[in-house]
């Protein structure tokens, strides 16, 4: 599915006392990434990993080196007690059924990561009676899934201030959201957010294929509702693709696909997160867009216009090319609005009235 995880050093096992002294629990604040998870980049520094799940936390032993700094090593990676998430593991005792071990790590991420695509096609599946249901089916599952789980991450408020006072400098402050994708990613995984709407809260999916040199326009209306209302909002837009390659180009991917996020103007959101840069480097472009001042000026027939363009980018693109697209509309929870019933309402084929024989 060509989608890359990192752990986070989160789990369920509850408070952690060290039984020695030299015992630590290094692990960051919710929504960073764990110690023990690799950062970096991707080929021509492509947003990588793709996103955070939790990985579990683990333990490290202190011990001090010939000149006086503290090295930390990692302790047993599955141990019988906690922190870490509890598996199944054999028992101590010949028969028993109800050993476990508690284990942490990216594979753990990647497993959380596997299961919650598993419940996104399921969901999908669930569509399949619905107006529209075929130019999904048009769209492969596993490109469906890959921009659904990207659709669902984004990067935590209080990740995001940590990162800035530990990391931000004065010789780094036009580069800093594009350095710190190497960190974050496109953010922790939130899978709830696409298994379902919500009142405030309304996903539109789009997909198909493309040929280089063409560009298809998606429009998503705009809630009445919406007219005049100033607080809170975010749109947020997924496009991933699977690209044919050419191994010998130095850019290896012959189709380039991107769109330019809408709403600026219609809604006062503007960009957060990802630098706007690095989010087309890759086969998968995830913006964020927020917005909390001014009041929206809806017009009776709005609608955002989200144009994606398709280019041959490492030699000539022959063949057409699959997409797949999401986009999220919300506002805070408890404003008076129901945009989901107002953009399902004007998304729903009309149904054409025939006169009686």
């Amino acid at each position: 599915m060509l989608f890359s995880v990192g752990a986070t050093a989160e789990d369920a096992s509850g408070a952690w006392n060290s039984r020695a002294p030299n015992e630590h629990d290094l692990a960051l604040p919710e929504c960073l990434p764990s110690p023990i998870s690799g950062l970096g980049r991707g080929y021509r520094r492509v947003v990588k990993p793709d996103v955070l799940a939790p990985g579990g936390r683990v333990v490290f032993l202190a011990g001090n080196t010939a000149n006086d700094e503290t090295k930390f090593s990692l302790a047993d990676p599955r141990p019988r007690i906690p922190p870490g998430h509890r598996v199944a593991a054999p028992s101590a005792t010949q028969g028993d059924l109800s050993g476990v071990r508690y284990s942490a790590g990216t594979s753990n991420a990647a497993a959380l990561v596997s299961r919650a695509a598993l419940r996104i096609a399921d969901a999908l599946r669930d569509l399949g009676d619905q107006p529209n249901a075929a130019q999904l089916a048009l769209v492969p599952m596993a490109l469906w899934l890959r921009t659904l789980l990207a659709h669902s991450a984004s990067w935590s408020t209080e990740a995001t201030r940590l990162v800035e006072r530990a990391l931000r400098t004065e010789s780094n402050t036009h580069t800093f959201t594009d350095e710190v994708s190497a960190l974050l990613g496109f953010g922790v995984i939130r899978p709830e957010r696409v298994f379902a709407c919500t009142a405030e809260r309304v996903t539109v999916l789009a997909g198909g294929e493309i040929a280089a040199d063409e560009r298809y326009v998606h429009r998503l209306p705009l809630p009445p509702s919406l007219n005049a209302h100033t607080a809170w909002r975010r749109l947020t837009v997924t496009l991933s693709w699977f690209s044919p390659i050419n191994p010998a180009h130095r850019k290896y991917r012959r189709a380039a696909l991107w769109f330019e996020p809408p709403g600026q103007r219609e809604l006062l959101v503007q960009r957060r997160g990802v630098d706007w840069q690095a989010v087309k480097r890759g086969t998968l472009q995830h913006e964020v867009l927020e917005g909390d001042r001014g009041a929206i000026n809806i017009q009776a027939d709005g609608h955002l216009e989200i144009p994606v363009t398709c280019l041959a980018e490492a030699g000539s693109l022959d063949e057409r090319v699959p997409y797949a697209m999401a986009v999220t509309l919300e506002v805070a929870p408890g404003v008076n609005t129901k945009i989901y019933d107002e953009v399902r309402a004007r998304i729903a084929p009309r149904v054409g009235v025939r006169p009686g024989a």
